[in-house]
């Protein structure tokens, strides 16, 4: 039924309705429209089929699917990778086990997002010749998974330029030549405990590790250290302008190695941590007072690895959410009061408020940590970390963990209680498990189809720790190792 989502959208019906409609007017005769009609009956019962629920009406408008799909014939039939009789879950595939960083080598690790990289650069006028590059392909990965060979060569650097002598030149060109180890990889900026502890200590002990992978889900391997101590929760978007991709790293903390860390006794031996898991910072009780959560609001370097350079934005942001559009406006949702949303032209500004996201309500518990897209028809979404703070959920198979909101036009949002994702992920092997939590949400969209392909979290693997609740599991001390899961979703 894969195929079938190429087809369900307005425009293709209809175009198939004006065919019937002209082909009878040219032929003087209604085989060719009955052919036609018969195609779109077809169609529209494998619609039916693929979301398996045509004996209820359950929309009257899309927004009734929560701009996940489109109301046909008072059916949601649902984008992919969205599923559910309102298109409100997400249609999840089996995750690779063992995690995509912080699973082994054991480290605590909380989440972050990847991007893939194509080796575009500033440096050397953005000249990519054979000495800087063993060959003049790259591989560029295809919204189908397919890997695409793209000629990098550059006809302006067909005579090989003078070299300059200057130390900030060669600096330069030598950053030019190791940034091509990276191309055709997969770059995660993802959260990373130092000090040998769990996360119990992220407010002092956070930092924004660099990590690369041949694929998607990892496992990452890593390659340097892009933000030192106290830097969390990192968002990278990256931007290319006349052949030169810029990363913004968006994050939490000054991320200038002004932090007061901690380091925790050494680990004792675990044969598994996925089921011993008993972090050394039960051991530590004095916990410095933790840093002012200001500082640079995101990091900009055209290079995966650096050097990076600090910005500020003129207004406070927790936890900020970047999402840049195709034609180069940005937004940003803050994880503040009300969740305001800025909007600018352009990186540099003018940035102002456009909207107020507003509160979940208290029956949907505390919302936090937002993920902002635009998908393929325009429409704006947030995925965010939910959770109940007062009470143990037991095996947390459907405790509150997720949430949704939506918009058409950015400004009016709505929210539903259906729940994205939940606690339970099942594994390539057979395996599966529930998460005592599973927060920092963020998807991977391909640029080419704007379509949601992977679901990034950092988990907790313990199923409960009672009496506290699940939300806390990650924080408890003698528990707070985890880990950072990607998982594909379905829409290969």
């Amino acid at each position: 039924m894969g195929m079938v989502h190429s087809y369900y959208n307005s425009d293709f019906f209809c175009r198939m309705a004006k065919s019937y409609v002209d082909d009878t007017r040219l032929s003087f005769s209604t085989i060719w429209s009955v052919l036609d009609l018969d195609c779109i009956i077809v169609l529209c019962s494998l619609v039916v089929d693929a979301i398996g629920h045509g004996n209820s009406t359950t929309c009257t408008r899309d927004t009734d699917c929560l701009l996940n799909g489109l109301c046909i014939g008072g059916t949601c039939a649902c984008d992919a990778p969205w599923t559910g009789d309102t298109c409100g879950e997400l249609d999840v595939l089996p995750a690779q086990p063992g995690g995509a960083y912080g699973y082994k080598p054991n480290v605590t690790s909380w989440g972050g997002n990847f991007v893939f990289y194509d080796g575009k650069l500033s440096a050397l006028n953005g000249c990519q010749r054979a000495e800087q590059h063993a060959s003049t392909q790259a591989h560029k990965r295809t919204s189908t998974g397919s890997y695409l060979t793209q000629n990098r060569t550059n006809a302006n650097c067909a005579t090989p330029q003078t070299r300059h002598t200057s130390s900030d030149t060669r600096a330069k060109y030598q950053r030019a030549i190791a940034a091509f180890a990276f191309v055709g990889k997969y770059h995660l900026y993802v959260s990373e405990m130092v000090g040998g502890c769990g996360l119990n200590y992220w407010t002092h002990n956070s930092q924004v590790v660099h990590a690369t992978s041949p694929t998607p889900q990892g496992p990452y391997i890593k390659q340097d250290v892009a933000l030192l101590p106290w830097a969390h929760n990192p968002q990278v978007v990256t931007d290319t302008q006349n052949s030169t991709t810029t990363f913004y790293l968006f994050h939490i903390g000054a991320g200038d190695n002004t932090s007061q860390t901690v380091t925790c006794p050494p680990n004792p031996p675990q044969p598994d941590r996925a089921t011993v898991i008993g972090m050394s910072s039960m051991f530590r009780t004095d916990i410095p007072p933790a840093p002012p959560a200001n500082g640079a609001l995101y990091h900009a370097a055209t290079n995966p690895s650096g050097p990076w350079t600090p910005h500020e934005l003129p207004f406070g942001c927790n936890n900020p959410a970047p999402c840049l559009l195709a034609n180069g406006t940005w937004f940003i949702l803050c994880n503040s009061g009300g969740y305001p949303l800025y909007s600018s032209p352009s990186i540099e500004g003018p940035w102002k408020q456009v909207a107020s996201l507003g509160n979940a309500p208290s029956h949907d518990g505390t919302w936090e940590d937002p993920f902002l897209y635009q998908d393929k028809r325009g429409n704006f979404h947030a995925i965010f970390h939910a959770y109940n703070a007062t009470t143990p959920c037991g095996v947390c198979d459907s405790a509150l963990v997720s949430g949704h909101m939506y918009s058409q036009d950015g400004i009016a949002w709505s929210k539903t209680t259906i729940q994205p994702y939940t606690h339970s992920v099942k594994f390539t092997d057979g395996s599966s498990h529930t998460f005592a939590t599973r927060e920092r949400p963020k998807l991977y969209i391909d640029p080419n189809t704007r379509v949601p392909t992977y679901l990034m979290n950092g988990v907790n693997p313990h199923t409960t720790c009672p009496p506290n609740p699940s939300c806390r599991c990650k924080v408890t001390l003698g528990i707070d190792w985890d880990f950072t899961l990607i998982q594909p979703l379905n829409v290969f």
